[in-house]
């Protein structure tokens, strides 16, 4: 599962709420093929959410 899977699963969970400024980092493996530049991503890719609440 690539890492934008994750975030729309997450999202389809409820875990990122509708609005607002969310940060979700995406941390991938050294050799993905994304940060090489020679195309998508092809690792498995860790992603965080960063989820402020408004008050």
């Amino acid at each position: 599962m690539n890492w934008l899977d994750k975030v729309i699963q997450a999202y389809e969970r409820g875990e990122i709420p509708k609005g607002g400024i969310h940060h979700i980092e995406v941390a991938h493996d050294d050799g993905c093929s994304l940060l090489a530049g020679t195309g998508p991503c092809d690792c498995e890719a860790e992603v965080s959410l960063d989820i402020k609440e408004d008050t």
